[in-house]
């Protein structure tokens, strides 16, 4: 949020560890906490009801409902994509206004945001074989699902059609998920029905 910066701008343009640190705390008793498979915790509502009154609250407005949903899973698959690790990512007008106030960094109008890079393979490689190498679980589970849920029909295709990518999927042991995408994604994408359904035939 750009008032985060209200009173300052730090010279790394992220989320203040203060502010997260404080709002951990807060929604701590009602959170769960498990591992992905890859050595990262994950955080998640330890009950049903508390995501559903976040998601009424997030999208109240029936007529943006589905245009904000979409613009956050493509948010996401930026994050997942790793579009915006080692690059400055634009302000949007909110945080423009506020980091470019004459007394902080007027005329600025994009900044790192220390955003990780999100690898296929984590440690090791997949030429090596499976059992020396950790592959990115949470990129291989979610960057295609979003991107489908995001009309992102390049990126989707991208992914689907890398051979990386499929290696990582079987060597993961979601080969079965891998079709179920690549379904997904013919249904969603009809302009790109004859690639996905040759890829299908090839994997199935």
């Amino acid at each position: 949020r750009a008032d985060a910066y209200e009173w300052w701008v730090p010279p790394l343009r992220t989320s203040p560890p203060l502010v997260l640190s404080r709002l951990l705390m807060d929604v701590s008793p009602y959170l769960s906490r498990r591992g992905d498979g890859s050595g990262v915790e994950l955080l998640s509502w330890y009950h049903r009801q508390f995501w559903e009154a976040c998601e009424a609250y997030c999208f109240n407005n029936r007529k943006w409902k589905t245009f904000t949903r979409r613009k956050r899973y493509r948010e996401l698959v930026d994050y997942y994509s790793g579009k915006w690790a080692g690059r400055a990512k634009p302000y949007n007008k909110w945080l423009a206004a506020i980091v470019q106030r004459p007394s902080f960094f007027p005329g600025e109008t994009a900044g790192d945001r220390m955003v990780p890079a999100q690898p296929l393979v984590l440690q090791g490689s997949l030429r090596d074989g499976t059992s020396s190498c950790i592959i990115n679980l949470r990129r291989v589970r979610n960057l295609v699902v979003y991107a489908i849920h995001g009309g992102e029909e390049a990126r989707a295709v991208e992914e689907l059609t890398s051979v990386e990518y499929m290696t990582a999927m079987f060597a993961s042991g979601m080969g079965s998920r891998l079709l179920t995408e690549v379904v997904d994604a013919t249904n969603a994408f009809p302009a790109s029905g004859a690639v996905l359904r040759e890829l299908h035939q090839f994997l199935g």
